[in-house]
């Protein structure tokens, strides 16, 4: 991943890391400034997440038949 930041392109990670919370250099959690919300997980909020380049404009969780919600992600790139 650091070499593809390093080259200039757009990285975005996402996925069930499960850890709430996990950090990514280079990257920005979706779940940057939305500490009050609603998470995927109950207290877990932040297992489920989408990191890439800057805050993210939107974040949207969808009912899945799974115990964790999607997380849909919105950024201005």
């Amino acid at each position: 991943m650091s070499e593809q930041l390093a080259l200039g392109h757009v990285v975005l990670a996402v996925g069930d890391s499960n850890f709430d919370g996990a950090r990514l250099a280079g990257l920005t959690s979706a779940w940057e400034g939305r500490e009050g919300e609603p998470g995927t997980l109950g207290p877990r909020r932040k297992v489920d997440d989408v990191h890439g380049p800057g805050p993210a404009s939107s974040v949207t969780l969808l009912a899945t038949g799974s115990d964790h919600k999607a997380v849909l992600v919105r950024r201005i790139l």
